[in-house]
């Protein structure tokens, strides 16, 4: 197998014994990989992390954490330094637990930089696709807001006064409920075309979606967020996007479900989680979608069915330690 990956994948095997990581095996290709060679690093893992960038430290030791903690594979993506080049690298591994303070994970790590320079290509496309659609929507809310409310009020004055006849009387009071009718769908409509903005903020604008979410879709939320600072423009629109189309896969799904939505913010790294006790129908088409999302956001999703029969979104996007907060707007 390390034959087949030379040139762009490294076969490997690292341990954690009492808080320190060792290399125990590495093929011959990790210098064409991570710009270290074998022996370095099977003399020091620190050649290795020491290579990891800054703005991704967070996120690789959070992932390996979580692999240990919970016994689930290794899947990490990241940039790495080496001789002042930028590499993207893939890391994919099993884990076993020999001993309580003995972590062991066997797997690859893939050099994948073409392919995240393709991503980063189609990133901005989408970013350039993703306003078109924003200003889209407002249109749409304008239009549905001066028009069909405007006519609306209009029917309502005709009908504030009641017929002259009893025999007319039924079917102006149908028509008084039907027009009523029409204004609560007009109202809700442009409400949803024209969601909250993040001038205040993301913490503000997930607060007003949570109670949107309670209020129109019969889903008992809990939201647990602290202070996340300030965000670039288009890094919060994409969170705020990718938080609106999972609650959305839940809606519906059945009255008053309960649901918990986690996001916290460290330094150089943003999660995100949503756990409900019921699964959409179509689960893995959703978390195909979201998966996509977050590679808009230079992130990673974990989404699934969990082992009772719940659901589960996580969410880990590598976010700068400071950034300009102004001009943050969802519009």
């Amino acid at each position: 197998m390390a034959r087949t990956l030379a040139g762009f994948g490294m076969v490997f095997q690292l341990s954690r014994c009492r808080g320190q990581l060792r290399f125990a095996r590495v093929s011959e290709s990790a210098d064409q990989v991570c710009g270290v060679d074998a022996a370095a690093l099977l003399h020091s893992a620190a050649h290795f992390t020491a290579c990891i960038h800054d703005a991704d430290r967070a996120d690789f030791d959070a992932a390996l954490q979580s692999s240990a903690v919970h016994g689930l594979p290794w899947n990490w993506e990241g940039r790495i330094l080496t001789a002042g080049e930028v590499k993207w690298i893939n890391i994919r591994a099993t884990v076993s637990q020999p001993q309580a303070d003995h972590t062991v994970w066997d797997g690859i790590m893939l050099n994948i930089s073409h392919t995240r320079r393709r991503e980063a290509a189609l990133r901005d496309m989408a970013a350039v696709l993703e306003q078109s659609c924003e200003a889209q929507r407002q249109r749409l809310a304008r239009q549905l807001h001066d028009h069909l409310a405007h006519a609306l009020a209009e029917l309502g004055e005709h009908l504030a006064v009641p017929p002259p006849t009893e025999q007319r009387l039924a079917t102006w009071q149908r028509a008084q409920q039907l027009a009523r009718g029409c204004a609560a769908v007009a109202d809700r409509l442009a409400a949803q075309l024209h969601r909250a903005t993040l001038a205040d903020g993301l913490h503000a604008a997930l607060r007003a979606l949570a109670h949107e979410v309670t209020a129109q879709d019969d889903v008992r939320l809990t939201l647990h967020c602290g202070d996340l600072g300030p965000l670039e423009a288009g890094t919060a629109r994409q969170i705020f996007r990718f938080t609106e189309q999972a609650l959305q896969a839940i809606a519906g799904l059945q009255p008053g479900l309960p649901a918990d939505l986690r996001v916290t913010r460290q330094p150089g790294l943003l999660t995100l989680e949503l756990l409900t006790p019921a699964s959409p129908p179509q689960s893995a088409v959703v978390c195909q979608t979201l998966r996509a999302r977050a590679l808009l956001l230079g992130g990673v999703a974990d989404c699934g069915v969990t082992a009772d029969a719940g659901w589960r979104v996580a969410l880990r996007v590598p976010v700068a330690q400071a950034e300009a907060a102004a001009g943050t707007q969802l519009g």
